[in-house]
């Protein structure tokens, strides 16, 4: 089929969230502004995820990831208590196989490196 044809006819394509096995990815979504943090909620559900919780700093969104055990974090850069960067370090240290896609309104080349050297699967803008 071709990649026209599969756009056109959205009924056969499975929504990005979902696993090969058919079950949702698990997700959490770390970020200290509400609204961004329910807009990135609702864009993940939206799209077959299963958004387990949301947390408002790097603090709690360790202490959700280790109870939670998430497939996927969305997680700001900016953020009061522990930024996004730390909290990165850190959970990538204790679960290396979750994937951590760091969100920042800057996408300055210098901060784009620090975030992938620092762990980072990839980055989005704001």
């Amino acid at each position: 089929m071709k990649n026209e044809e599969r756009l056109n006819n959205r009924e056969n394509v499975p929504p990005i969230g979902i696993n090969k096995n058919g079950t949702p990815i698990t997700a959490i979504v770390v970020d200290d502004v509400f609204t961004e943090r329910r807009i990135m909620a609702q864009i993940l559900r939206s799209s077959g995820f299963n958004v387990l919780g949301e947390a408002e700093n790097g603090f709690d969104g360790i202490k959700m990831t280790e109870e939670l055990k998430p497939q996927l974090i969305i997680l700001d850069y900016y953020m009061p208590k522990m930024d996004g960067l730390n909290a990165l370090v850190h959970l990538k240290k204790s679960f290396p196989s979750i994937y951590i896609i760091m969100s920042t309104a800057e996408g300055d080349k210098e901060m784009v490196t620090k975030i992938m050297k620092s762990g980072a699967d990839e980055y989005i803008l704001k």
